[in-house]
């Protein structure tokens, strides 16, 4: 029988590489070029190009960095500033907000989906995102959780 032979794999653009790393100054400085060259041709694809094992986004990696508070600034950097879209699947058909391992890198999708509108993707069917979180819902939850604590 033969050998399969082994599985290339897509080599990761500098915003993998930067969201891998957790680096949030680094991704900022790639994405302020990316819209300063006007997202040319080939840049514009970066935001959601597939690389890695699982042909996986910058979002996909972002929204299962370990770090929460990391995560959830660089998946926010990535849809409200990159315009990553939410709905691209990586090659096991996961959608980024799937990787998502947390409350607060969950709540950072529902908060770019309040910021973004409705009109940015899909968010029910493609991006599989729960409904938008607002700042007045985040200040209710934060009363909430007050609330509870004091009792």
């Amino acid at each position: 029988e033969k050998a399969k032979p082994p599985k290339a794999i897509v080599p990761f653009t500098p915003l993998h590489e930067a969201v891998i790393a957790g680096d949030i100054d680094h991704l900022m400085d790639l994405l302020a070029i990316a819209e300063a060259a006007d997202a040319a041709a080939e840049d514009a694809d970066q935001t959601d190009a597939r690389a890695g094992e699982d042909l996986q986004t910058p979002l996909h990696y972002a929204a299962a960095l370990d770090d929460r508070e990391v995560a959830a600034r660089i998946v926010t950097a990535l849809l409200v500033e990159g315009g990553a879209n939410p709905c691209v699947v990586d090659g096991r058909n996961r959608v980024p907000y799937f990787m998502a391992g947390n409350e607060k890198v969950r709540d950072a999708f529902r908060s770019a989906r309040a910021t973004l509108g409705e009109d940015h993707c899909d968010w029910d069917g493609g991006a599989k995102v729960p409904s938008p979180l607002t700042q007045d819902d985040v200040q209710k939850k934060k009363d909430k959780a007050t609330e509870k604590k004091s009792r």
